[in-house]
């Protein structure tokens, strides 16, 4: 990955950094980073706000603009042709009596099954960690920016880019056909705390370990 790239994965997932903060975790100098900075801001895909203090120097604070969150990895093709080839394999059964929302419930839902069958080879593994490790790590290679940390009661998993985010504003079906296939591939209960969609900083989901903890202590 380009440094530039980098520059925008990490204001993405930390919303602001100052080019010292950029510097120290891409490994460069500062003088560097603010280069790449400048031609970032050229192509309007960042901007700062200054951070005065009491003493000394104010700081440059920068963070992406739409434009630069734009640039961030999208997929709006494939999600197209998937669609498209669920929608080719619709019966006259599957049409009948149907309006357009439990359609659409219908091939997001069809969707998801075939992602459950493409992907859990690639998930799975003994313990829930390492399932969720797994998915991170596969989300990431997918463009969402995945991240997850473990809590008292599970996981935390958090995409900081959607890759077809521009459509998920108008059609939040796209977040719930998100949720099914994570459920299945971890074979575990996943909610949707807050999303992108809705302008938080993250797609937050959070994981359960209960079933897993029944199941290695023999418990109902």
């Amino acid at each position: 990955m380009e440094s530039r790239d980098r520059i925008l994965d990490f204001l993405q997932r930390r919303r602001q950094a100052t080019a010292e903060e950029l510097a120290a975790l891409l490994g460069l100098a500062a003088s560097t980073v603010r280069r790449h900075l400048t031609v970032l801001q050229r192509d309007k895909a960042v901007t700062f706000h200054i951070l005065y203090k009491k003493r000394g120097r104010p700081n440059f604070v920068y963070f992406l603009t739409q434009q630069g969150q734009d640039r961030l990895p999208k997929d709006y093709y494939r999600l197209t042709h998937t669609i498209l080839h669920e929608i080719s394999r619709l019966s006259n059964l599957d049409l009948r009596q149907q309006d357009g929302h439990s359609l659409l419930d219908l091939i997001l839902g069809r969707i998801a099954q075939r992602l459950v069958s493409h992907y859990a080879p690639r998930v799975s593994a003994p313990t829930l960690k390492e399932r969720v490790q797994r998915l991170a790590n596969l989300l990431s290679e997918e463009g969402f920016l995945a991240e997850y940390e473990e809590t008292e009661d599970g996981f935390e998993l958090r995409c900081f880019n959607c890759p077809y985010h521009n459509v998920a504003q108008g059609c939040p079906e796209l977040c719930e056909m998100d949720l099914l296939w994570f459920q299945g591939v971890l074979q575990a209960s996943v909610t949707l705390e807050c999303s992108l969609v809705a302008g938080k900083e993250a797609c937050l989901y959070r994981v359960a370990a209960e079933a897993e903890k029944r199941v290695a202590t023999g418990r109902n």
